[in-house]
């Protein structure tokens, strides 16, 4: 692996290990299935190993496609953050969350 890894090409490979298959993925990110099957193909390349496991009913991840994910997901959060803090969105004050009491 040499070089930096598009971070764009991170999102799509996060995205795909998130929705279980290309298509819905490809629906998600506003892309076509053979775009984001490419830059699955371009980043298996960069990183210079397989990263899922390809079948009729979706992908799972390979050992490396697991490592690399989390660090992925890292990588995209820091950058989303660092952006939050240049535009001034930073998250300030208490934060509620309901739920319902029955969830049954």
């Amino acid at each position: 692996m040499t070089g930096d890894i598009d971070v764009r090409l991170l999102r799509a490979f996060v995205t795909v290990a998130d929705t279980g298959t290309v298509s819905r993925a490809a629906d998600r990110l506003a892309r076509t299935q053979a775009a984001v099957s490419m830059q699955l193909q371009r980043l298996e390349g960069e990183v210079g190993a397989e990263l899922l496991h390809r079948s009729p009913r979706g992908v799972t991840l390979t050992e490396a496609g697991e490592i690399l994910l989390a660090f992925a997901r890292k990588a995209i959060a820091i950058g989303d953050d660092a952006r939050r803090e240049i535009e001034g969105r930073r998250l300030v004050g208490r934060v509620r969350l309901g739920i319902v009491e029955d969830l049954a």
